[in-house]
C-alpha cells in the first residue's frame, strides 16, 4: 500500500523533532520498519520505489566535457558533441545539448548603471525593419528611421526603402525639423552605413555623415558592441512604435510611402507626445519636448546636399541601370564610365562634370525610364550610318555612280530610298546598263527621282526590248 504524504510527513516530524525511535513510529503510523527508514532516508521526498541509477552513454565523457566547459564556459555545444563523436560517443545530440545546457557554468549577467540625460544633451538613432510592401507593382522592403531625444524621450520616425547614407540623412534632416532643433549629440547604433570599422570602443564613422554633422553642428559617436544600455531609450520607442501604430493596420502597410510618413508624423504629433514622461508622470513628454527645444542648436536654414552616388558602367544600349532600373542615357555616352547622383526624388546621370540625363527616381523594380530626346538622337545617328554603309558598298559595285551620289547629295535629294533604288536598278539590268544610264544622267541630266530607272527603260526601248519588272514575292 501507498504511503501518503500525510504519513510522510508524521514520520519526519516524529522522528526529527519529537526523536522518536523508528520502532514507535513504525508501531504508532502502523508502517513497517523499512519503509520508516526509506522515508527518513529519503527526506521529504515522494515515496515512490527506490530506482537503480542507470548508466548513461554519456558517463564516460562527462569528465572530458566538464573540463571543457570550466574552461571556456561559452563554448557551443555542437562543438563539445563533435569531440566527444570523435572520442567514441554514440548518443544523439538532442540528449546532448540538454544535458551541457544542465551543466554549463552559470555566467553572471553583466549590471548597468541608469544613463540620465540631461535636457538637450543627445539623442539615440536607429534603423527598424518592417516587412515588406507593394510599390508600382513590385515588393519593396520598409524600414524606419527612430530619433529618440534621450532627456523628454520626444520621438520622431521616418519611413524609407532604404538604409544607404542619404536616406538616412534625410531622415535624420526630417527629424531635426520636428524637434524644433539639434541635440548636442547624437548616438548611432552600430550600422553598416554609419560605422566603416571598429578597434574597441573606437569606431571609424562614415565621411559623409561627419560632414552633415559638421553643418548641423552636432557630436556623433556610436553605441558600444553588446551594450544595451547604451541604446535602451530607442529600442524602447521601437517597442512602442511598433505596438501602437502598426498593430492595429494591415500586416501588409501597403499604403504608399508618402501616406505611411504622413500616418507617422500624426502619430508623433498626437498619441506619441500625449504619453505620460517616464521619469514624471504628472508631466506629458510634449510638455517636456517644450522644455527641451529652448536647449536645442537652431537648424541652418540651407539643407545638407544629401545624394547617393554611384558609378556605373554603360554598355552598348542608350541605358545604364540601377536600382533594377533602367534610365536612358545620350548615345555619346554609350560605353564610358558614369556617375548617378540620386535622392529620393531624381537621378541625375552625370558624364565627369556634366550632367547629361535627369529622370524621376522611382522604387519599382524592372522598370525602363526613357527620355524621347535620347531616342531620337540614336535614330537619327542609326538612319546616317545606315546610309553611309548602303552608299559605301553600291560604290563599291559600281564606282561610277560616285559622282551622281555627290551631285545628289549636293542637291539635298540622297536618301536611304534613293540608294535602295539604285541597288535594285543595278540588280535588274546589270552594271554595264546601269553605268550607261548614270554617263547619260550625268551628262544630260536632269537629277529626279527615279531618273536612272527611266533612263534605262528607254535604252531598252530603243532597242525594241520589253520593261524589266522587278519580282514581288507575296506573303
Amino acid at each position: 500500500m501507498a504511503i501518503s504524504k500525510k504519513e510522510e510527513l508524521e514520520v519526519l516530524t516524529r522522528y526529527h523533532v519529537a526523536k522518536e525511535s523508528i520502532n514507535k513510529i513504525s508501531k504508532e503510523l502502523n508502517l513497517s520498519r523499512n519503509a520508516v527508514k526509506r522515508i527518513i532516508l529519503r527526506g521529504a521526498e515522494p515515496s515512490a520505489p527506490l530506482k537503480r541509477k542507470r548508466r548513461r552513454l554519456i558517463d564516460d565523457y562527462l569528465d572530458l566535457v566538464t573540463a571543457k566547459l570550466q574552461a571556456h564556459p561559452s563554448i557551443p555545444a555542437i562543438r563539445l558533441f563533435h569531440m566527444v563523436k570523435e572520442q567514441g560517443y554514440t548518443g544523439g545530440e538532442s540528449q546532448f545539448r540538454a544535458l551541457v545546457a544542465e551543466i554549463r557554468p552559470k555566467v553572471p549577467k553583466e549590471a548597468y548603471l541608469k544613463l540620465n540625460a540631461f535636457p538637450g544633451e543627445y539623442a539615440q538613432v536607429d534603423w527598424a525593419e518592417f516587412g515588406s510592401v507593394t510599390c508600382e507593382n513590385s515588393r519593396r522592403k520598409l524600414y524606419a528611421l527612430f530619433t529618440t531625444l534621450s532627456y523628454s524621450r520626444a520621438l520622431h520616425v521616418t519611413f524609407s526603402y532604404s538604409m544607404r547614407m542619404p536616406y538616412l540623412l534625410e531622415a535624420q534632416r526630417r527629424a531635426f525639423i520636428w524637434l524644433g532643433g539639434v541635440p548636442r549629440k547624437c548616438l548611432y547604433d552600430n550600422m553598416k552605413s554609419v560605422v566603416l570599422s571598429r578597434v574597441g570602443r573606437h569606431a571609424q564613422m562614415n565621411d559623409e555623415l561627419l560632414e552633415f554633422a559638421k553643418k548641423y553642428r552636432f557630436l556623433v559617436e556610436a553605441t558600444g558592441i553588446r551594450k544595451p544600455n547604451e541604446k535602451g531609450r530607442v529600442e524602447r520607442s521601437i517597442q512602442y512604435f511598433r505596438g501602437s501604430f502598426l498593430d492595429h493596420r494591415d500586416s501588409t502597410y501597403d499604403q504608399g510611402l508618402e501616406s505611411l510618413n504622413e500616418q507617422a508624423l500624426q502619430w508623433c504629433n498626437n498619441i506619441s507626445l500625449a504619453r505620460k514622461w517616464p521619469d514624471d508622470p504628472t508631466y506629458s513628454v510634449g510638455q517636456k519636448l517644450e522644455e527641451e527645444r529652448r536647449l536645442l542648436t537652431p537648424i541652418p536654414p540651407d539643407p545638407y546636399p544629401y545624394e547617393d552616388i554611384v558609378t556605373v558602367e554603360s554598355g552598348k544600349t542608350i541605358y545604364i541601370r540601377f536600382d533594377t532600373n533602367d534610365y536612358s542615357i545620350p548615345p555619346s555616352a554609350v560605353g564610358r564610365s558614369l556617375k548617378v547622383m540620386v535622392t529620393s526624388e531624381t537621378v541625375r546621370i552625370i558624364d565627369t562634370t556634366t550632367i547629361i540625363a535627369t529622370h524621376k527616381r522611382s522604387f519599382a523594380k524592372g522598370k525602363i525610364f526613357t527620355d524621347p530626346l535620347h531616342v531620337e538622337n540614336l535614330l537619327n545617328i542609326k538612319k546616317a550610318a545606315t546610309r553611309d554603309t548602303a552608299t559605301r558598298l553600291l560604290i563599291e559595285r559600281a564606282p561610277n555612280v560616285a559622282l551622281l551620289l555627290e551631285k545628289l547629295h549636293a542637291a539635298k535629294r540622297l536618301t536611304v530610298k534613293c540608294i535602295t533604288d539604285l541597288q535594285q536598278d543595278l540588280d535588274l539590268y546589270g552594271l554595264h546598263d546601269f553605268d550607261a544610264a548614270v554617263t547619260h544622267i550625268l551628262r544630260h541630266g536632269p537629277l529626279q527621282g527615279f531618273t536612272v530607272r527611266r533612263t534605262l527603260e528607254q535604252q531598252r526601248a530603243k532597242k525594241g526590248l520589253s520593261p524589266i519588272l522587278p519580282l514581288v514575292l507575296k506573303k
